[in-house]
């Protein structure tokens, strides 16, 4: 099965194996060795501009990143690195904001940390940006209204 605009984008079910395919059409993914398995190739460009209704989720070296609707980019799952303390890639915490040029890394083995980036950015957000901010001592409820302001709570995931 395949999708997209011309030369741009293919999404492969193999049948035979059960793996997914998201890739440029001029790449030949190798997949590990794995089966039942899903693929997403590099991006070619990055989204730079606010998405709506959601976010995009793609690849960028390797790393899983997240495009979200308030135009904030973040890594979800990186390609690397290693931990200097026990030179594993097991990690409870791995952040990099590429808006900010922050980062923050926790190793979950060892529990080294890694941090950088500026301390505050309160001056550079914009007003809906502020309203995303979350406080100390918020209730769950406080939480879950910042966290999904965009969404329609009387509409069921469909």
């Amino acid at each position: 099965m395949q999708s997209g605009s011309g030369d741009s984008t293919t999404f492969d079910m193999q049948s035979t194996t059960g793996n997914w395919l998201f890739r440029s059409t001029h790449a030949t993914p190798g997949l590990g060795g794995g089966s039942n398995v899903i693929f997403i190739g590099n991006r070619n460009v990055a989204p730079t501009a606010a998405t709506s209704q959601g976010g995009v989720l793609y690849a960028a070296s390797g790393a899983l990143r997240w495009h979200g609707s308030s135009n904030s980019d973040n890594q979800i799952a990186p390609a690397g690195p290693q931990c200097g303390g026990g030179g594993l890639r097991s990690w409870r915490v791995s952040i990099m904001n590429y808006t900010w040029k922050s980062f923050h890394f926790e190793c979950a083995h060892c529990g080294q940390e890694y941090k950088g980036g500026p301390k505050e950015v309160h001056e550079l957000l914009d007003a809906e940006q502020k309203q995303e901010y979350l406080k100390p001592g918020m209730t769950y409820d406080e939480v879950f209204a910042v966290m999904n302001r965009n969404v329609d709570p009387t509409k069921k995931d469909e």
